[in-house]
């Protein structure tokens, strides 16, 4: 990523979106917020795709769904 930026790319937020939904389904989430942050930081404005893939992780997320097994039966 970090030599596709400096070969002068400019990413919008579909491209941010790939490498989201990348780093997602292999559950590097706080990366995924990293590229998310860094998206920000360059004013791309997150889309609800954006939300949603982020969201869907989360929630999928093995450690989120045992405590709430654990917590609500």
């Amino acid at each position: 990523w970090g030599r596709i930026l400096k070969s002068g790319f400019r990413p919008d937020i579909i491209s941010y979106n790939i490498v989201l939904k990348g780093l997602c389904s292999c559950k590097k989430i706080p990366d995924a917020v990293q590229y998310l942050n860094d998206a920000v930081s360059r004013k791309i404005v997150p889309t609800a795709i954006t939300w949603n893939i982020l969201v869907r992780a989360v929630l999928h997320s093995r450690p989120l769904v045992q405590q709430c097994r654990y917590k609500y039966g």
